[in-house]
């Protein structure tokens, strides 16, 4: 900062490529202070400098900074309009691919999964993908690739339930792309009701709960806390974690990152002490993801479902609530809570006082609650709701 403070005075006379380097520089610091009107604005000189000189890598590094803090405060519509502009512009000079913009493709491509745009999603990622190939990046081929089998998987009906292979993840991580990577698996997993498989990714690639505040503002934090929530011990032991980063998103308006941490704040809340204290958390997260559009960070988790259901939530048009897939097979909120309930061994007649209903209702849940996991005994329900994430793991265990 002192350096760049010294050298402001001579960046009017200094070349181009030299003065859109600095403020480049100053985008960047201006952003990290948490100043983003100022950042914009050094983004502008920067961009006006660089196309001075026709310096494309430099003009698509900072639209592709520009589109990511877009997503990272909740603005999609910025984002895309950052993105489109950029691609429209490359395609008209006829330039050759570079690896900043295939990563703009993948950033555009989370921006229109994340709205549950799945087609626009694929369209981005099979140019991404092309374009990797065609400069033989390996690296931004997997990342492409894995992504586009996400968005195919889901846009068929298919489960996706590949099950996870903590070698062959071991092998995916020595990119230069590890917790990027480890996002889109982990958010699979979950997706697929496999959420018990995240934990040892997240070991494996080194992650642990941050040690100061100015952590919960990065990437990694969202996969850590995933895999830890999904994993379903201990879960009481983040609850300051929770609060404190997702107070921290809100004040420094990341509203992406806000949204994602109330999701799993809804999940956790869910798991220790039922429906009715995960509401609150899931309805702040709806709120979030009506106004940003960002959808599928709540439909990406399947046990959620039930609560979104809860009095028909919808999170956008067309959207409704969840598809059968993503809502945990399809267990209404008394089936929900009856499972939740037959997993503390409670009697029929105990579960009966706990709900205020008779006995008879409580059967007739339990037949269904059976047909739904194709099962005819308790032991073998609440297993079977474990193996897909519907119930959290046994504290036994």
């Amino acid at each position: 900062t002192r350096r760049l403070a010294e050298a402001e005075p001579y960046v009017p006379s200094a070349p181009a490529h030299i003065a859109g380097t600095y403020w480049f520089l100053q985008m960047h610091l201006n952003h990290l202070a948490g100043d983003y009107a100022t950042a914009l604005r050094c983004s502008d000189h920067a961009l006006a400098a660089f196309a001075r000189v026709e310096f494309h890598l430099g003009v698509v590094a900072i639209q592709r900074e520009l589109a990511r803090w877009s997503m990272l405060r909740g603005d999609s519509a910025e984002a895309r309009g950052r993105t489109r502009a950029l691609f429209d512009s490359w395609q008209q000079q006829g330039l050759y691919p570079i690896r900043d913009l295939i990563e703009t493709y993948v950033i555009a491509a989370e921006d229109a999964y994340l709205c549950n745009e799945l087609e626009p999603a694929l369209d981005y990622l099979q140019r991404a993908q092309a374009a990797a190939q065609q400069m033989q990046d390996d690296e931004l081929v997997l990342v492409s690739t894995l992504m586009m089998l996400e968005c195919e998987a889901i846009m068929k009906g298919n489960a996706g339930k590949v099950p996870a292979q903590i070698e062959a993840f071991q092998q995916l991580v020595t990119t230069t792309f590890p917790v990027q990577l480890l996002d889109i698996e982990t958010r699979r997993l979950v997706r697929t009701h496999q959420g018990h498989a995240c934990w040892p990714l997240v070991e494996y690639v080194g992650l642990d709960f941050p040690n100061t505040v100015e952590e919960y503002a990065k990437y990694a934090l969202i996969p850590f806390v995933r895999a830890y929530v999904a994993r379903g011990r201990d879960l009481a032991e983040i609850n300051t974690l929770l609060d404190e980063a997702t107070a921290y998103c809100a004040a420094k308006d990341m509203r992406l990152r806000q949204l994602q941490l109330l999701a799993f704040t809804a999940w956790q809340q869910l798991q220790l002490h039922g429906l009715s204290h995960a509401i609150g958390s899931l309805t702040q997260a709806c709120d979030l993801a009506r106004a940003t559009g960002y959808v599928r960070v709540l439909l990406d988790i399947p046990a959620l479902g039930p609560l979104l259901a809860k009095d028909g939530t919808s999170l956008a048009p067309g959207v409704g609530t969840v598809a059968p897939e993503e809502s945990a097979l399809g267990l209404s909120l008394s089936e929900q809570r009856i499972l939740e309930l037959l997993a503390a061994d409670l009697t029929y007649r105990a579960i009966a006082q706990e709900l205020g209903i008779s006995i008879n209702t409580v059967r007739f849940h339990i037949r269904n609650l059976y047909g739904k996991l194709s099962t005819h005994r308790r032991t073998s329900a609440v297993m079977r709701a474990r193996e897909l994430g519907i119930l959290t793991p046994d504290r036994k265990e």
